[in-house]
């Protein structure tokens, strides 16, 4: 956070792709982009604590993470629960849904967001195996033209439940 009313933002870490089938997007990133090896995971259950427009509730995504150079490509699909994700891709159907930004202190970025005018529209807490880290969408649509995520992430994450290709293909 710097001094000077900004979010000093410093490298945007991760493009958020909001998609209706995860496994078939993998393959076509891979198989037509070569972007992979892919992390897919079950996002929502396990999480301590989860608001949409500051109100409790839950949801489920399935995700797949592929690093390309320092950027995370994130494919997302809706699976159950007020989502902003599900809400674009009804609106817009598939693609580019938010950036991300990995932050230090979650609560210190998401003050400042506030503070900025951005209104929250859903957080996550406790998205590690250990209870830790944090994610949250901002509506930053009309100044950046998409979201804007900031993640603190966890000290580790879950093993994926799959990981496309398979190790050795």
């Amino acid at each position: 956070m710097g001094a000077n009313g900004k979010l000093n933002i410093q490298a945007i870490n991760q493009i958020g792709i909001v998609v209706r089938d995860v496994d078939k997007a993998v393959e076509r990133y891979w198989n037509e982009l070569g972007i992979g090896p892919w992390m897919i995971f079950t996002f929502g259950p396990g999480v301590k604590k989860t608001t949409y427009h500051g109100e409790p509730c839950s949801f489920a995504l399935r995700i797949a993470m592929a690093q390309v150079g320092p950027l995370f490509i994130e494919l997302l699909q809706p699976l159950s629960g007020p989502t902003p994700h599900q809400e674009f891709l009804d609106q817009h159907g598939e693609g580019v849904q938010h950036l991300g930004v990995f932050v230090q202190s979650f609560e210190q970025a998401a003050e400042e967001m506030r503070r900025l005018g951005y209104e929250e529209i859903t957080a996550a807490h406790g998205i590690g195996p250990k209870g830790d880290g944090a994610a949250a969408y901002f509506d930053t649509q009309d100044s950046l033209g998409t979201l804007l995520e900031l993640i603190e992430m966890p000290g580790e994450m879950p093993p994926p439940e799959k990981v496309y290709p398979a190790p050795g293909l």
